[in-house]
């Protein structure tokens, strides 16, 4: 976006109060003057008074614009970001700002592992000498975004100006929040596939390799039984057709193709939902923990095997290692397919109880690991118990 592109929302823009259109014009000079980080703590001020003009004039609620008594809290963003205003009525703001608007707000100021920058700047937590200039572009777009949603007449779209802002524009109206702990857990299990697929891929000494025999009855018991026990859990609140559930192999990556397009609660998730995915993302991370010791374990006794140092108890170890290692990728998925139903029964509105879904894990996981006779190579790999939620 061009500096007198930015200048121009800002000045036609009715939602800057006159008399400080100069200082918010001044911060955009001061962007293109390689001096970006006294931009983002001057405009920061700025956007947060225009959002409380926004504030109060969805809610009706004009005396909370400014307010100078000693017994009103000041309006902060917090507030404004409430779901519920003080009176316990609901918040109106979600009326007037699109959901990608709010949750570029949320990502920018609120979630607990965002970058809450008010807060940290305002506490002196961050060194605004070294901040990233992506930051600033960061605050500049949703400043700019609020200031143009309120131009009496848009841009003429004729223009090469207009032209260019509404498109760099069209990325907060598009946008998918980053900092919500469901983004959190989309992202684990995008890498959690990765991993798994690596697992499988790794090296082992021929002799050593599995055939297609033993292992491949065990794994087709293991993904009926998993595909079973989650369809009696889960059949009446999210449809299965859908998600076409079968023993074969590629479910995994069906299920997460399905997954990128179900539309998580992000915005004013209930708390029994932010419990349920805390969860979830907590079984994650013990899953990255055992693929990642798999992985380690692998590559440490290849290496040893091919220079002959394996003592012979660690020699049996690693033959179990390679003998079951596909068995334990397959159990692997099979989890992974279970967290995925559970998000996609969230994505369906389903009002979770969090007690029955950590029942249904760990039956699923303790149940799968007891029939496929793996849980004495997991302890014998890992050095420690697998961690039941």
């Amino acid at each position: 976006m061009e500096t007198q592109s930015l200048i121009d929302v800002i000045d036609r823009s009715e939602i800057i109060p006159a008399w400080s259109k100069d200082s918010c014009i001044h911060c955009i000079r001061l962007l293109r003057s390689d001096r970006h980080w006294i931009c983002t703590v001057m405009l920061l001020p700025q956007l947060e008074h225009i959002l409380r003009r926004i504030y109060a004039v969805a809610n009706d609620c004009y005396e909370r614009v400014l307010t100078a008594k000693s017994s009103v809290f000041y309006t902060t963003f917090d507030e404004m970001l409430s779901p519920l205003l003080l009176d316990k009525k609901p918040n109106q703001l979600a009326s007037i700002l699109e959901r990608p608007q709010l949750e570029y707000l949320f990502d920018l100021l609120s979630h607990p592992e965002g970058l809450r920058l008010r807060d940290k700047l305002s506490h002196g937590e961050v060194d605004v000498y070294s901040m990233p200039v992506q930051v600033t572009d960061y605050v500049v777009t949703i400043f700019i975004s609020l200031c143009y949603q309120w131009i009496p007449s848009a841009l003429d779209s004729r223009d090469e100006s207009g032209t260019s802002l509404e498109a760099a524009l069209a990325g907060v109206h598009k946008y998918q929040v980053l900092f919500h702990p469901s983004a959190f857990l989309r992202r684990q299990i995008a890498n959690a596939v990765c991993d798994v697929k690596m697992l499988e891929q790794l090296d082992m000494p021929d002799q050593l390799r599995p055939h297609h025999c033993a292992d491949s009855t065990n794994g087709d018991t293991l993904m009926s039984y998993v595909v079973e026990t989650s369809t009696l859990c889960l059949k009446h609140t999210v449809n299965f057709d859908a998600f076409e559930i079968s023993s074969e192999h590629p479910v995994l990556d069906h299920v997460v193709q399905q997954l990128e397009s179900v539309d998580l609660p992000s915005l004013y998730p209930s708390r029994e939902i932010l419990e349920v995915v805390g969860l979830l993302r907590k079984l994650m991370d013990h899953w990255s923990c055992v693929v990642s010791q798999l992985s380690e374990f692998g590559k440490q006794r290849l290496k040893q095997w091919h220079r002959k140092e394996l003592r012979s108890r660690q020699r049996r170890n690693y033959e179990c290692y390679c003998t079951r290692v596909s068995v334990l990728c397959l159990l692997l998925r099979c989890l992974l397919i279970e967290v995925c139903l559970h998000l996609s029964v969230l994505a369906a509105g389903w009002q979770p109880d969090v007690l029955s879904i950590k029942f249904c894990i760990s039956k699923v996981f303790c149940s799968v690991l007891r029939n496929c006779m793996c849980i004495q190579t997991v302890v014998k790999i890992s050095g420690k118990r697998p961690v039941i939620l």
